[in-house]
C-alpha cells in the first residue's frame, strides 16, 4: 500500500509540476515568392521577440542563414532552391523547437500558400490529460486522509 501511495504522491508533483511549466511554440509559415515568412509564437499567442534562429538546407549543408525574430516573432528568409528548408528557434529560456519547411518549384513560380506545421497542437492534450491526472490525484489523497482520519480519530 505504501508503493501506491508514494507512486501517486510521484504521479502527482510530476503532473503538477508539467501542469504549472508546460507550454509549447507555434511556428506558422507563410510561402510568397520571393521569401518564406515564419511567425514564432509561444502556445499562448505571444509572440517570441529576438529567437535565435538558425536556416539549414535538407541538414547536409553547411547553415544557410541564421539571426534573430524580430520584436513580433517573425523571420523572413529567401530559399534559393527547392527542397526541404530546416527551421529551428530558441528563445534562449528552454524552449527550442525544429521544424522542417517544404519548398517546391511551384514556390518559385509565385504560388502563395499558408501552413501550420501537423503536430503542434499536441501539448493541449498533454495539458487536459495532466489537469485531470492532477484531480484524481488530489481526490484520491483526500479519500486517503478521510480513511485515515476514521480509521484513527484523534482523541481530545
Amino acid at each position: 500500500m505504501k508503493r501506491l501511495n508514494y507512486l501517486l504522491i510521484m504521479i502527482l508533483w510530476g503532473g503538477f509540476s508539467a501542469w504549472v511549466w508546460a507550454h509549447g511554440l507555434d511556428i506558422q509559415v507563410e510561402k510568397k515568392y520571393p521569401a518564406v515568412l515564419v511567425t514564432c509564437l509561444y502556445s499562448d499567442g505571444s509572440p517570441i521577440p529576438y529567437g535565435a534562429v538558425k536556416i539549414l538546407f535538407q541538414e547536409k549543408e553547411p547553415e544557410f542563414q541564421n539571426g534573430r525574430s524580430d520584436r513580433n516573432g517573425r523571420f523572413c528568409f529567401a530559399p534559393d532552391k527547392a527542397g526541404t528548408w530546416q527551421f529551428q528557434v530558441d528563445d534562449e529560456m528552454g524552449h527550442v523547437e525544429k521544424i522542417d519547411i517544404p519548398v517546391d518549384d511551384v514556390f518559385f513560380k509565385g504560388a502563395a500558400s499558408s501552413e501550420k506545421p501537423a503536430g503542434k497542437g499536441d501539448i493541449y492534450y498533454c495539458k487536459i490529460l495532466l489537469a485531470l491526472a492532477s484531480i484524481l490525484g488530489i481526490t484520491y489523497g483526500f479519500y486517503r486522509w478521510k480513511l485515515t482520519r476514521e480509521k484513527h480519530p484523534h482523541k481530545s
